[in-house]
């Protein structure tokens, strides 16, 4: 049951590493991590919440919903073991890269992006769904942004300290693309849905043409914030992807959902889109803003609350379930809202620390509610 469609494991996956790895966190800002961690905590903890959360929520997502893209039959039993074997095994080269050294931790984590990228790419090629080729190019993306994460681990590069801020860099800004690409499909299409079920003949608004334009605008802004981040041109095109963003979500009727909370998080969560690229202009043209605000606007709220919400809603349909959110999800829901929030801010003033243990705390209490409600079910055989 387990391996019968991606998003059982790795949905599971997703929300008990999330709490693990902030947890392990937490300890090594208090000065109590495991003594196997790789000397850079600072770059293993951006590293593990982008692979092992980020990553690990995408593959639950791309890999279920290529079957509905394709008309092929989904990724399952030993195929979806393989890939989440060398999860794992990323998983445990990265906590014990400080004794394994940086090769083999490089090695065992590679292999998860790696194999996603191919599964994703042998599903739409074999279907000739060329759709979604963009899909899989940009998860192609985030594989080799790991492979230069590695590379600066590893000193492989000269500049090896600036390759690996950069393939960081590289993957949140791969996931913002992905958000943008995925998001500008399913939530103004979710929406029309619910509208219409209700009766609205006003009904969220898309253009092809500012699709493309944000596509666009979104990854160049993001080459561009990886590898010269506090440049004026990035500083420019974080504006103009903000201004797209806004756009784009303007259109799409979310005020009129806001009695839905299953819909009304996957708003939310593409509004810390724009937020996240108000912020990162912000550090670009130096106008005091911590960096680390930018990227967790981008990594808790924009990656971390669309996770969260697709997490919600996939079991839900495919258990035969209605699509409502119960009192628990939507607390699960707030708390990492609050997360995000602390995280964001807590730089702005003297409370630094509490604000990042509160943060983390939400953090993990939203993922710890999602297991508790969520497990049961992925765990269930489908209703027929």
């Amino acid at each position: 049951m387990l391996l019968s469609g991606a998003f059982r494991p790795f949905f599971i996956a997703m929300a008990g590493y999330g709490v693990i790895a902030m947890g392990l966190w937490i300890a090594v800002l208090q000065g109590a991590g495991p003594g196997t961690l790789p000397p850079n905590v600072t770059a293993w903890h951006g590293h593990e919440m982008l692979v092992g959360f980020g990553f690990a929520a995408l593959a639950g997502f791309v890999l279920t919903a290529v079957a509905a893209w394709t008309g092929r039959p989904p990724v399952s039993g030993a195929p979806l073991l393989g890939i989440l074997l060398a999860w794992a095994l990323g998983r445990s080269g990265m906590l014990f890269a400080g004794v394994l050294g940086p090769q083999w931790a490089a090695v065992l984590d590679s292999l998860f992006p790696l194999l996603l990228a191919a599964a994703l790419t042998h599903e739409v090629v074999a279907a000739r769904n060329v759709r979604n080729w963009g899909v899989a190019a940009v998860v192609w993306w985030l594989a080799a942004a790991n492979l230069l994460y590695h590379a600066g681990a590893t000193g492989l590069l000269p500049l090896a300290a600036n390759a690996e801020q950069a393939g960081l860099l590289l993957m949140l800004h791969g996931l913002a693309l992905l958000l943008t690409l995925i998001g500008g499909r399913i939530v103004p299409a979710f929406t029309t849905n619910w509208l219409r079920r209700r009766g609205e003949v006003r009904l969220p608004r898309t253009s092809a043409r500012l699709d493309r334009m944000t596509l666009a605008v979104t990854g160049f802004c993001g080459l561009y914030a990886s590898i010269l981040p506090h440049s004026s041109l990035t500083g420019l095109l974080a504006l103009i992807a903000a201004a797209l963003h806004t756009l784009r979500l303007s259109g799409w009727r979310g005020l009129a959902v806001l009695q839905e909370p299953l819909l009304l998080v996957l708003h939310l969560g593409y509004l810390w889109l724009p937020c996240g690229y108000l912020l990162l202009a912000a550090v670009a043209f130096g106008w005091g803003v911590a960096p680390a605000s930018a990227v967790h606007a981008f990594a808790v709220g924009a990656i971390g609350l669309t996770m969260l919400a697709l997490a919600t809603r996939v079991p839900l349909g495919h258990s035969g379930l209605p699509l409502r959110a119960s009192a628990a999800t939507v607390a699960a829901y707030l708390l990492l809202t609050v997360a995000a929030l602390l995280r964001v801010t807590n730089a702005w003033g003297p409370a630094y620390y509490p604000l990042l243990y509160a943060a983390a705390s939400a953090w993990a209490l939203a993922l710890l509610t999602y297991l508790l409600v969520y497990t049961p079910m992925l765990l269930r055989r489908n209703k027929k």
